[in-house]
């Protein structure tokens, strides 16, 4: 669960009421940096939140996982009960009970209306709102959104993957653009919105070219937009993360260390220096850039310290989901895949120092692993059915593009392909000829499959190009199959597409 703090200015004067998880009761006082001349004081005040048993809110990333209403008195969080359902649930800072809400399943990214007397969320790819007294959910708009603020005009701004951000009525319709991604900057998508106190202008992140999915605080601006058309968006910060605004104060973070700097939400302007509040918060994956924390208009704050690595288990069951053994030691595992004669597995692994993943090979016999890439962020490895080589990406040159290495290990890696989208590798045809790999679509569409010849021309081509989020793609043993997940009915299913087929989309669902 986040930690609360609360945020009063006099002269810059801090006071924080923290909220752990099982700690006892307890009161500190720290001493922090001189800021114009005045000293800031820090008061800490620990008190123990019980859940009750078997909640998990692990489930969504540390980002899109809680909100403090805009008064400060109640906590919003996504979490999974002992029933195994993603519910909303909120819990008053003074009360002692969490409360989940219901019709809120597969709930991600909840935000509050400026009253509080609704929450926003994000459930089966769609926006959707509640009222936290009761009642039944209402979809606003089919879009799968990521993050979201909504203003006292009922205006909701939204990030929708890697496109620019979204306007709806909190009343549901049709949504429009009201940012455009910036072409000179290389911009690859712009997330995380949130209102300032006038209700026209929000501050909001931009990612560089590098991509959504592992972008670096490097990659990364700071802007405040409008909700004027031809009002141009303005730079506060070059390298951060999600930013939000209270009490006079620019939130943000700095690698993981949670930052307040003046700002005036009149001129749109910073106007001092940045102090930091929270060290070692938790973001949004590896090298993500969506921070764990969430400001109310009464200075509220709400963060969550990163507990470290989550270490996962290679683990062998059998079709019953029985456990039948272990695969090596606990490690920050990724995306694995055995290989053709199931002796090996290529798994990318986190190197937490370094904050990139790379891939390693694991000799499923003995139970140890080599590294099988160096030095930049490698991740995604798929076997040839031959199993002699191993295709994966790496951003290298800033974008994910797709390598091919020797799986004896010996050489270097051949670039297969290089532009300037991202691209995941899925399956590789049984005949070795084709390679399936997810790339954002840009434009009218989001995440495509397409298919990469490894003979001719060797020009990759779309398989499945929509308006929706499809990916996933994976041969099957004839090879005259791909199935691949769509959220074209509004939740992520599993289709079955002839092959080579058409781009059209127009695959039929595989049986349940």
């Amino acid at each position: 669960m986040p930690r609360t703090s609360v945020l009063r200015s006099a002269r810059l004067a801090w006071a924080l009421v923290v909220l752990v998880v099982l700690l006892a009761v307890a009161v500190l006082t720290l001493a922090v940096p001189y800021v114009r001349g005045a000293r800031v004081d820090l008061r800490a005040y620990r008190a123990s939140i019980i859940l009750p048993p078997g909640i998990d809110t692990s489930v969504a990333s540390p980002a899109r996982r809680f909100a403090i209403s805009p008064d400060g008195t109640r906590l919003a969080f996504v979490a999974r009960g002992a029933d195994g359902r993603t519910l909303l649930w909120v819990r008053p800072l003074d009360g002692l009970t969490a409360q989940p809400l219901a019709g809120t399943e597969g709930a991600m990214n909840p935000f509050w209306s400026p009253d509080g007397r609704f929450l926003g969320f994000n459930a089966d790819a769609r926006l959707k709102k509640i009222n936290v007294s009761g009642g039944p959910p209402l979809t606003l708009v089919d879009a799968d959104a990521a993050f979201a603020t909504w203003n006292r005009n009922d205006v909701i701004v939204f990030s929708r993957g890697p496109e620019s951000l979204q306007r709806v009525s909190a009343a549901g319709g049709t949504p429009s653009r009201v940012t455009t991604l910036d072409p000179t900057r290389g911009e690859a998508g712009h997330i995380a919105p949130f209102f300032l106190p006038d209700g026209r202008h929000f501050l909001y992140l931009g990612l560089g070219g590098s991509g959504t999915t592992t972008t670096t605080v490097r990659d990364t601006v700071i802007y405040v937009g409008s909700l004027d058309p031809a009002e141009k968006p303005r730079v506060l910060l070059s390298g951060g993360a999600n930013a939000q605004y209270a009490q006079g104060h620019l939130l943000f973070l700095r690698d993981t260390t949670l930052m307040a700097q003046p700002f005036d939400a009149s001129r749109l302007e910073l106007t001092g220096e940045a102090v930091p509040l929270a060290e070692q918060v938790e973001i949004g994956g590896p090298t993500g850039v969506a921070g764990a924390f969430s400001v109310a208009e009464s200075g509220t704050l709400a963060y969550q310290i990163a507990a470290g690595e989550a270490l996962s288990r290679l683990t062998w069951v059998d079709r019953h989901g029985k456990t039948l053994g272990l695969l090596g030691d606990p490690g920050t595992y990724g995306e694995f895949e055995l290989s053709p004669d199931g002796k090996r597995a290529a798994i990318s692994v986190l190197d937490a120092a370094k904050r990139a993943s790379g891939v390693w090979l694991f000799d499923v016999v003995r139970g140890v692993r080599t590294r099988f890439t160096l030095d930049v962020e490698h991740t995604s490895p798929v076997w040839s059915p031959d199993g002699t080589w191993v295709v994966f990406n790496s951003r290298r040159k800033g974008p994910l593009d797709l390598y091919r290495k020797a799986a004896s290990g010996a050489g270097d890696e051949d670039v297969l392909l290089a532009d300037r989208s991202n691209k995941v590798p899925r399956s590789w045809a049984p005949d070795g000829r084709f390679i399936t790999y997810d790339t954002g679509g840009g434009g009218t569409t989001r995440t495509d499959l397409w298919v990469l010849p490894l003979v001719g021309d060797q020009k990759p081509f779309a398989l499945v190009q929509t308006p929706f989020v499809e990916g996933d793609g994976r041969f099957s043993p004839d090879g005259r199959w791909i199935a691949y997940t769509s959220d074209e009915s509004g939740r992520r299913e599993v289709y079955v597409s002839a092959f080579p087929g058409t781009a059209s989309g127009r695959s039929r669902p595989a049986a349940a």
